[in-house]
């Protein structure tokens, strides 16, 4: 999958789930949540991952993710939310790659969902995985987008990616998953998946 990177979100304060969601163990798989994510986009052919995390777990990212494909980034202003992460991440991209955005609380999405978005990357300036006539992640931004996000002379707390994203053409592809939708992020959806330790 040539031309493509990754930007996993992983700065929130998890507040609702008292514990970094990074972190979070999938115990199907016996990693965590972060580890499933990148694995899952390197089975998927991508190349280069960038995590935006906090402070508070940026040395132990470090310590997961050793290698030179898999940058960690530190969010030093979590204020800015998440549309500043976003920024932080894109800024490590390259003008001319489509990247994938993947908040770290979902570690559920398959290769064939990651491969069926980059198949349709020509046809718009994003790509969103539809399911249920709802939109899902991860989604693909095109180098367009990427240009644009870098060129940004500020982030507030007002900005949000789907209100810079209005103006651009929004592709929704079809997928035969509901995992797209899923966001664990409180003790109780993280009890109810079945990935807490019993």
């Amino acid at each position: 999958m040539e031309h493509s990177e990754l930007i996993i979100l992983a700065a929130g304060e998890s507040s609702r789930m008292q514990r970094p969601k990074a972190l979070l163990p999938f115990l199907e798989k016996g990693i965590t949540f972060i580890e499933c994510i990148v694995n899952t986009h390197l089975s998927a052919g991508i190349k280069k991952i960038t995590i935006v995390t906090s402070r508070k777990l940026s040395c132990e990212l470090s310590l997961l993710f050793p290698y030179g494909n898999i940058k960690i980034i530190t969010n030093t202003q979590p204020q800015l939310e998440r549309m500043y992460s976003v920024y932080l991440g894109i800024k490590e991209v390259s003008n001319d790659q489509y990247v994938y955005i993947q908040d770290c609380d979902n570690p559920f999405v398959p290769v064939e969902v990651i491969c069926e978005l980059y198949k349709h990357r020509n046809v718009a300036d994003y790509i969103v995985p539809m399911f249920n006539a709802k939109g899902g992640h991860p989604i693909l931004l095109s180098p367009r987008i990427v240009k644009y996000i870098k060129a940004l002379n500020q982030i507030t707390t007002e900005d949000t990616l789907k209100n810079h994203l209005r103006s651009f053409v929004r592709k929704n592809v079809p997928v035969n998953t509901n995992s797209i939708h899923t966001n664990i992020n409180t003790p109780e959806l993280f009890q109810q998946s079945n990935l807490a330790h019993t």
